[in-house]
């Protein structure tokens, strides 16, 4: 029977596009040769949804692969035993396995490529399968390799391949420690030329050869709208030496449509790559709108801390929107900062810092056409911004004469720090650094204080500088000491508690560890008002090396009182430089009141018990009393130490209320406390 011409042209035609799909693929896998090697020898390979075991390269009638699998919990067990299959049919059975499985990295193979397969398998030609060495479901179907789907993620498993004939084994291999998802291919993507006509769009890219790189999926999105879809484009790989080149082919995009594309790399196990960057063009042929941007010019506005960048158009006519790009340099790389509408003139840029120079350029956008860039303008926001906030949290940790200063960031838009030191108590601070750039929010710096044959004390200080590059005020000051040889150490720190109503506790550092230390002399000196340095201290009394705190009762409302201490040696004229300066204001604050009072009435007189108020030095306490229907309470007893009073005075049958007031030492007097009423009997 003779071949009708058609039908021959037909067959023609479907083997010449077979062909031509092999062909492509052929030209990845020769670039991917080292890793098409690898894929023949047995070992086990992490997938993203399971896990591939492939066997080898050996067909035969009566060989098989046994593929055992356990955990670091659980003994060997068997999972599949690969043999070769019995027809194409058979081929294709598994192969549709491993898709039902949630293995999608590969097509189904055309008539022509499962009869070219089952020939191979057939006649045990195994290394003729080296163009689908990376199609694993192509192996799995030609009893090569194992898809694991039942593995679970994120469980290490070994593996052991056992290689042997109808009575005897003939290898063995063991993979440990596999887990999936695997690594993905690490493809340097290079972009090289994008074109969009209207009948397609093509991307021409070149990277570096990958060796466990299978195939590329190719990802388009559109213009105002999210998301990405997977499309299939023609691909065309070619390379040479180390350099590989794809060209991507998307014939399906629609004319007149604005489109994004990116590539995400994968190998043959299915794990995917870092996706290489987004590519954005409209499908049209190239066509610009004409530049038309005039009188475009930049100015700081200060107010709104930014720059102001305005521009003309001289015709509206085909813009659809006007575009806004800056850089750092004149040279770019330019990024996009604002998408304007085709009427606006003017555009406000906050997202700069001050005392830096940006650039600036603005393109037209058409329906389906792009203006070149206007041209490139420079911009500066002049400094502006106040610094009114010291540091916070300001601490110092010396030791020996290694000082470690750590402090916290006090505004958003601090740019630096400058450390300052001054030798001695309240000496004027000079800077000891250059800036210090950081933009941490938490800053730990060391210094080293000069060594000394004197006893010295020093004072650190820090200010912040912002972006405006105005200096912040200066934090409190911090005491560091460098004691000289064989001299006496001075306590360094020195702080007051407030204790009680008008009284403090001041509290030193504790020196008995140091054996020429025998004691302590406290100093007070007192000021209304301003603090006069210039003022002589008192001494107040001397302690023992243990005791390094002191409460001072009876201050005065309205006076300051500065004190310091000086540490003794062995001879009690022996004594240290005074000890940094704490101060302590006292403000007026309420009188404590009475507590717990009680009226009772017994034996024909008001009885009244209280408790006078702790930590005070009472002047009196006044008690008033009241009768039923009258407004007026008058003082009927004064107590100073006593917390008691019993009232004989009263008429039985008639109501009393009570009142207790606290004046203290200083005539100062609580808030009335009552009425606390009761019926004489």
């Amino acid at each position: 029977m003779e071949n009708h011409p058609s039908l021959i042209m037909t067959n023609l035609s479907r083997i010449l596009f077979t062909m031509k799909k092999i062909f492509s693929f052929f030209l990845l896998t020769a670039l991917l040769a080292t890793f098409v090697q690898a894929a023949y020898a047995q070992q086990v390979l992490p997938g993203s949804q399971g896990i591939w075991v492939l066997c080898g390269n050996e067909l035969a009638e009566n060989l098989h692969y046994s593929i055992f699998r356990k955990t670091a919990s659980s003994d060997w067990q068997a999972i599949a035993t690969l043999n070769k299959p019995g027809s194409a049919a058979e081929i294709k059975a598994r192969m549709l396995e491993v898709w039902k499985q949630g293995f999608a990295e590969t097509k189904e193979l055309t008539d022509f490529e499962l009869r070219y397969v089952w020939r191979q398998v057939k006649n045990n030609r195994a290394d003729s399968l080296s163009y689908y060495s990376t199609n694993y479901p192509v192996l799995q179907g030609a009893g090569l390799a194992f898809y694991d789907a039942t593995a679970q993620k994120d469980t290490e498993y070994s593996y052991r391949i056992v290689k042997a004939s109808k009575d005897k084994t003939l290898s063995e291999k063991t993979a440990d420690r596999v887990r999936f998802p695997g690594q993905g291919p690490e493809v340097g993507f290079f972009l090289k030329s994008k074109k969009a006509l209207a009948a397609g769009i093509t991307l021409a890219y070149t990277f570096s050869k990958t060796p466990n790189l299978a195939g590329v999926r190719v990802y388009r999105g559109y213009y105002m709208r999210t998301g990405y879809e997977l499309i299939k484009p023609d691909l065309f790989f070619s390379g040479e030496n180390d350099s590989t080149k794809l060209l991507i082919s998307d014939k399906t995009a629609s004319p007149k449509v604005a489109y994004s594309y990116y590539l995400e790399p994968f190998d043959a196990a299915g794990n995917s790559g870092k996706p290489a960057g987004h590519v954005s063009l409209y499908n049209v042929q190239k066509n610009t709108i004409s530049p038309s941007v005039n009188r475009i010019q930049t100015r700081s506005d200060e107010k709104e801390k930014a720059i102001r960048l305005s521009w003309r158009l001289a015709n509206y006519a085909d813009v659809v929107s006007i575009e806004v790009y800056r850089s750092s340099n004149y040279d770019g790389p330019y990024r996009r900062v604002s998408s304007l509408r085709p009427n606006d003139t003017l555009y406000l840029d906050s997202e700069v810092k001050p005392i830096e120079t940006y650039y600036y350029s603005v393109v037209l956008n058409g329906m389906f056409e792009t203006s070149i860039q206007s041209a490139r303008v420079p911009g500066m926001l002049k400094a502006s911004s106040p610094n009114l906030t010291p540091i916070n949290h300001f601490t110092l940790v010396q030791q020996n004469n290694v000082v470690t200063l750590e402090w916290d960031k006090a505004e958003t838009d601090t740019r630096g720090y400058y450390l300052y030191r001054a030798e001695g108590y309240n000496q004027p601070l000079r800077q000891i650094k250059g800036i210090i750039l950081t933009d941490s929010v938490h800053v730990r710096l060391i210094d080293t204080l000069p060594a000394s044959t004197e006893n010295k004390l020093y004072q650190y200080a820090i200010r912040d500088v912002n972006t405006s590059y105005a200096l912040g005020p200066f934090s409190s000051r911090r005491n560091a000491t460098v004691y000289g040889l064989n001299r006496l150490p001075m306590p360094n720190k020195m702080e007051i508690v407030k204790q009680g109503y008008n009284q403090v506790r001041v509290i030193w550092q504790n020196l008995q560890h140091v054996n020429t230390v025998s004691g302590y002399v406290l100093y007070r000196r007192e000021t209304v008002g301003e603090d006069d340095i210039n003022s002589a201290f008192k001494e107040i009394r001397k302690f023992t090396p243990t005791l390094n705190q002191f409460v001072d009762s009876n201050l005065v409302i309205g006076k300051t009182y500065v004190y310091g201490v000086r540490s003794v040696g062995s001879d009690s004229k022996d004594l240290s430089s005074i000890s940094p300066l704490a101060r302590f204001t006292v403000i007026a604050e309420d009188v404590p009141q009475a507590d717990n009072i009680q009226v009772f009435f017994s034996s024909g007189k008001v009885n009244l018990r209280w408790q006078n108020p702790v930590g005070i030095v009472l002047k009196n306490v006044e008690i008033f009393r009241a009768e039923k229907g009258s407004a007026i309470a008058k003082l009927v007893a004064l107590s100073s130490d006593t917390e008691a009073f019993e009232d004989s005075r009263i008429t039985a049958g008639k109501t009393y209320y009570y009142y207790l007031k606290v004046i203290d030492s200083q005539g100062l007097e609580s808030r009335m406390e009552g009425p606390i009423g009761i019926v004489a009997e």
